[in-house]
């Protein structure tokens, strides 16, 4: 059985278990918000030579990866990238 995503926070570690540091950021473990402020830097250009399973990977079935949140111990997982929509609340 497969347990809610959840969003991370800026201060939240991803450890990527294998692989090739994602397209955006050099390195395999990074805090959430560093590879949002990379992510934002990378989409002013278009990166060609990430390969298109790569970046499947982290739009769609995710990467595996390990976290560490405060207070909490390292969890295994997969991390991927999407885009929430929040409605505002009817006044």
């Amino acid at each position: 059985m497969t347990q809610e995503p959840q969003r991370l926070q800026s201060d939240d570690v991803i450890w990527l278990a294998s692989g090739e540091p994602p397209f955006v950021i050099n390195y395999k473990t990074f805090l959430s918000g560093d590879f949002l402020k990379s992510l934002n830097q990378q989409c002013k250009k278009i990166d060609y030579s990430s390969s298109v399973e790569v970046r499947n990977q982290w739009f769609a079935s995710g990467m595996d990866c390990e976290v560490l949140q405060p207070n909490k111990d390292w969890q295994k997982g997969k991390v991927r990238i999407c885009i929430e929509f929040i409605p505002d609340v009817d006044e």
